[in-house]
């Protein structure tokens, strides 16, 4: 794998690349004993910079558990925070069955199953599949993911590299593009791009999205581990 325990990715977030409105961060925890097999634990999380939190204050928090064998989700979960409200939900999948479970608390706590398709990963193991990839251009793959209890079919596309540059320097990176299909194959939503690093590490240099107001950048700016 092109990652090991330890790793710390620091991000900045901005629009058009010029105002700054929060920062991220993605690491990669010690492998743990987890529903009798052993797991990759991923975190994310970002929230706002005092300017933009002090308007309104926002944390969100993403953590999932991987099997190290298999590289299929065990677990997902999803913390957020959006002014007063608190929201947690959590994706538990059970790979043998084809079905996952899924449960959501607010002020409430609402359970339910359904069904996933083999292969099925989450937005952050999918971020972390993405890097193992052997990249070349031209290179496409489907992979089914689950948003919630919400599952798409994502096709990612390997473009040409390019040189991305950074705080970090100029760096060659591979342009990767995903899309989600439609139940009839077409390709839905925004342009979106990432840029994964030709080396040994296969960082996640850049993303790039556009949105009704402009374009969501995402840059790393400091990696440890």
């Amino acid at each position: 794998m092109p990652f090991k325990a330890g790793e710390v990715l620091v991000y900045e977030i901005s629009w058009s690349g010029s105002v700054t409105a929060g920062t991220a961060t993605v690491r990669v925890a010690d492998k743990r004993a987890s529903l009798g097999s052993t797991a990759w634990d991923f975190i994310a999380d970002g929230r706002p910079t005092a300017f933009f939190a002090a308007i309104y204050p926002v944390y969100y928090k993403a953590e999932t558990l991987v099997d190290a064998f298999t590289f299929l989700p065990q677990q997902a979960m999803l913390y957020s925070e959006e002014g007063k409200h608190r929201r947690s939900r959590t994706v538990t999948f059970h790979h043998d069955t084809s079905s996952a479970a899924i449960e959501v608390k607010t002020a409430t706590v609402v359970q339910q199953t359904f069904k996933i398709p083999p292969g099925t990963l989450d937005t952050l193991s999918a971020l972390f599949a993405i890097r193992a990839l052997p990249f070349r251009e031209g290179l496409t793959l489907t992979m089914p993911v689950a948003d919630g209890d919400d599952v798409y079919d994502v096709r990612f596309s390997v473009g040409a590299k390019e040189t991305i540059d950074s705080r970090m320097g100029s760096q060659p990176a591979w342009r990767v593009t995903p899309y989600v299909l439609t139940g009839t194959g077409q390709m839905k939503g925004r342009a979106l791009n990432v840029w994964i690093s030709d080396d040994s590490r296969r960082l996640p240099l850049r993303l790039e999205a556009d949105m009704p107001l402009g374009k969501f950048v995402v840059t790393l700016i400091e990696t440890r581990g």
